[in-house]
């Protein structure tokens, strides 16, 4: 085996800019420190302030509850509509009427669209020459829907339309925007 001669040297000591560095990274810490105390204490001030708004504040109200309850008013004469507009809403009205429009079937008619936001359906009445016609009407109505979304309600041959043809009533639920 053969000797190695190793020759350790040592390393200079850091150079005047380590130290300046350094120094400098302990003033800016000791810096932000003294920041965050003054912050502290400007915190602390402004939550004793809000403390006594809401002491102020609760005393209003228990002072108001002490003379008396509040009446309650009446709605207003506009809110049955507003209820209704919103339950409308939720009925997705340009997704049903683009399905119905997206079919036409020889020897069917439709005669009238009610949307009822109440249950969330849509309800058309038709008219219609043959079985056959309406049966492949709502064949087409529910192609490329994951279940059957439109069924078919009543269909009757002895009544008449307006045009003298039989009717039937085909009924969608319709639930949520999709």
């Amino acid at each position: 085996m053969k000797r190695i001669e190793v020759d350790f040297v040592r390393r200079p000591p850091p150079g005047r800019g380590w130290w300046g560095v350094t120094l400098l990274l302990l003033c800016a810490a000791v810096a932000l420190a003294a920041w965050g105390w003054t912050l502290r204490a400007d915190a602390a001030g402004v939550r004793a302030q809000m403390q006594e708004w809401n002491a102020r504040a609760d005393a209003l109200v228990h002072q108001a509850s002490r003379r008396g309850t509040v009446t309650a008013q009446p709605p207003p004469v506009y809110a049955a509509d507003a209820h209704a507009a919103l339950r409308l809403q939720r009925v997705p009205i340009d997704a049903a009427l683009a399905s119905l429009e997206s079919v036409a079937t020889v020897g069917v008619l439709p005669v009238s669209v009610d949307i009822s936001s109440a249950d969330a359906t849509v309800r058309v009445q038709v008219e219609f020459s043959t079985y056959e016609a309406l049966l492949k009407y709502l064949e087409d109505l529910n192609a490329g829907e994951p279940s059957e979304r439109w069924i078919l309600a009543t269909a009757q041959g002895t009544a008449q339309g307006a045009s003298g043809r039989p009717i039937a009533l085909i009924v969608s639920r319709w639930r949520g925007r999709e």
